[in-house]
């Protein structure tokens, strides 16, 4: 089994979305309860030691809420478009009407969600130093830290593929639909 990235910038946007929603929409949504179960878990231990932990977790819920609805768009609206607009540029027919219009319009909403999540995760990074422990936490506290610190790398990775490859080439599939 290969173990090299694929070359996002010449798959298929069918495959590369493919790829998004099994990889990343579902980590993702697995990650959301236990997280959220692990928020819990961090402050019945603490019994109220750290004065961050219940900012921290009512950003990740809030996080959770805009996550679950951008994922739903995502998978049910866009990516079904896009696909449409790949397969009407390979068959040389006009792309496929909307009613946003251009597949920029959602496209753009999705990235300014990406930058409010970013936004969110930036500010639960400073507040916990890269999302370190305190020394004195306990174990349920350091689990809390490390899920986070990978639930904030995979977002960082599914945006990246998001935002510089599939949005790109969906927009100038579609333009080259448009031409013909």
């Amino acid at each position: 089994m290969s173990t090299e990235t694929p070359d996002w910038s010449q798959s298929s946007l069918a495959a590369l979305a493919a790829h998004i929603v099994a990889r990343h929409h579902v980590y993702c949504r697995e990650q959301l309860p236990r997280l959220e179960a692990m928020f819990a878990e961090a402050a019945a231990e603490s019994g109220g030691r750290y004065a961050t932990l219940p900012g921290l977790h009512t950003s990740f819920h809030r996080l959770s809420g805009a996550l679950t609805s951008h994922l739903m768009k995502e998978e049910s609206v866009l990516f079904p478009l896009i696909e449409r607009i790949e397969a009407a540029q390979r068959g040389h027919t006009p792309p496929p009407q909307s009613s946003f219009g251009s597949v920029g319009n959602p496209i753009r909403m999705m990235v300014l969600e990406h930058s409010e999540a970013e936004s969110v995760l930036a500010q639960m990074r400073a507040a916990t130093d890269g999302f370190r422990a305190p020394p004195d936490a306990g174990a349920r506290m350091r689990a809390l830290c490390d899920a986070l610190r990978e639930f904030d790398a995979d977002m960082a990775r599914h945006v990246e593929l998001e935002d510089k490859f599939l949005f790109p080439r969906a927009i100038a599939a579609e333009e080259a639909a448009q031409r013909g």
